[in-house]
């Protein structure tokens, strides 16, 4: 059986892959309560904007901790495509991540690196 947080990100996966529409939100608040009350809501996903929303780190560990127990997928949209940012996310249980100003194709390749790099030592 896989963690609860794989399992949710493999549901928003096949739910992507589906022909069906997905509901969701995008937060810039920072605010664990308020992405409780939203991801409570029946939505998706909740996108969390690290680039331009409120709040850091340390605010979107509460905000996808909230989530934790709903069946809603959490998104991280990073503030950079550093490897740092990338395994601070997931090791906070984020369920995707969405990563901006990837120019190249070799970012592109050390983003999957990092994330799977994560999934392999996560599962040790």
């Amino acid at each position: 059986m896989l963690p609860r947080t794989l399992l949710k990100g493999k549901n928003f996966r096949d739910k992507l892959y589906s022909d069906k529409y997905l509901s969701g939100v995008w937060s810039t608040l920072g605010s664990e309560n308020i992405a409780h009350i939203m991801a409570s809501s029946g939505l998706d996903y909740i996108l969390i904007d690290l680039e331009h929303g409120l709040g850091g780190f340390d605010t979107v560990s509460k905000q996808v901790l909230s989530v934790l127990s709903l069946d809603t997928a959490v998104v991280v949209r990073l503030p950079d495509h550093s490897e740092s940012s990338i395994k601070r996310i997931l090791d906070a249980g984020a369920n995707a991540i969405l990563v901006p100003q990837v120019n190249n194709f070799d970012q592109v390749q050390d983003i999957i690196n990092y994330s799977l790099l994560h999934l392999r030592v996560g599962e040790g």
